[in-house]
């Protein structure tokens, strides 16, 4: 249980090291979200939720964010990790989980995309702008959630601690 927690902190603070790094060069890539999808499926809701608050807030702190809605976006990403497991029946198979991948970015990036609109430019320009960023980012994360997965169950499978693929038989257990 504490190794789970630990675990859960460390790639928190990876992730969120990463995503400060990819901002900083201009590349919007939602790798706390892409965590928090993980943790919520791999170690239960209650490590997801804690993943998304913890995250969210440190994100919004770090990047001086006026309206702090990362908590609630990372909370939404939970949710659909929570409807994914439950859903789906094979939730670890790395084909599909090109959709979540996809979907992440579009609940963590799109809602700072709108206030992102540049007045001076021509609406469409703005617009235009917006979506291909959306698109490149869901692309990206589409492709990059199957091999997190892949990665952080081998990691805990090594480590012996709570593993995405088997999610679905700790909730069956559970029932």
């Amino acid at each position: 249980m504490i190794a789970d927690v630990v675990y859960a902190l460390l790639l928190l603070f990876a992730a969120t090291l990463g995503e400060l790094l990819l901002d900083s060069i201009g590349l919007s890539l939602p790798l706390i979200g892409l965590l928090c999808f993980y943790l919520a499926i791999a170690q239960g809701r209650w490590t997801g939720l804690g993943a998304a608050v913890l995250g969210g807030a440190a994100l919004d702190f770090l990047l001086a964010r006026e309206q702090p809605v990362s908590v609630l976006l990372f909370i939404f990403i939970v949710v659909l990790a929570e409807l994914w497991l439950r859903k789906m029946e094979n939730p670890e198979a790395a084909v599909l989980l090109c959709i979540p991948g996809a979907l992440i970015p579009l609940i963590a990036w799109l809602p700072w995309a709108i206030p992102a609109w540049d007045p001076a430019k021509p609406w469409f320009d703005s617009l235009v702008d917006s979506l291909v960023s959306a698109l490149v980012a869901s692309i990206c994360s589409a492709v990059l959630l199957p091999v997190v997965v892949l990665a952080l169950d081998y990691f805990g499978s090594r480590l012996e601690l709570s593993l995405f693929s088997t999610a679905k038989e700790r909730l069956a257990g559970a029932k």
